[in-house]
């Protein structure tokens, strides 16, 4: 309540009010005025603004790898983390991760939203604090390139894209055929 003591004819007052924009709740502002004396209209003395806040969320991705030197040939497991640090849930998450030329696709635990082609792991909604995983199995190539990167995006504004990208680049160890025994007699 905002007590004013008294307005002449024609006077005004303004009060302003300084808040932090939550990530829920109720963002109606209604205001009403109201005085000893008679009011013949009273049509405005009420009014209510609404806000409409711009959901922001913190998105990172987290990549990892279960062997930085492995045996060409050998497979390898890249674990994906995304992370919403909020406030406000995220929708629209979507990992792009394309495997580049130094390893062949096997397998992965998404259940049907990663594309090995696109490259593009379909994460969806994720609140304020949550996070998903996704591991990638491949094969590891004699050639190509190692550097292998994933980026995050989502539909809400994003302040921090500095955590959005995280690469891992193992180095491969050549397989050598054993060596053959010589005999000398």
């Amino acid at each position: 309540a905002w007590t004013i003591p008294s307005l002449t004819n024609g006077q005004t007052q303004t009060l302003t009010i300084i808040a932090t924009v939550l990530p829920q709740g109720d963002y109606n502002f209604p205001t009403t005025i109201a005085g000893f004396e008679f009011d013949p209209i009273l049509t405005n003395n009420e009014d209510i603004i609404r806000v409409e806040p711009t959901p922001i969320t913190d998105l990172s991705v987290v990549k990892t790898v279960n062997n930085l030197n492995p045996q060409v040939g050998a497979t390898v497991i890249f674990t994906i983390v995304a992370n919403n640090n909020g406030p406000s849930p995220a929708t629209g998450v979507s990992v792009n991760d394309l495997l580049p030329s130094g390893y062949t696709y096997v397998s992965d635990n998404s259940g049907g939203n990663y594309n090995s082609v696109t490259g593009i792991w379909n994460v969806g909604t994720l609140a304020s604090g949550a996070n998903a995983s996704i591991q990638i199995v491949a094969t590891v190539n004699p050639t190509g390139s190692y550097l292998n990167t994933a980026t995050i995006s989502g539909s809400q504004e994003d302040p921090n894209l500095a955590n959005n990208t995280n690469s891992v680049t193992p180095t491969p160890v050549p397989n050598t055929p054993p060596s053959a025994n010589t005999v000398t007699i």
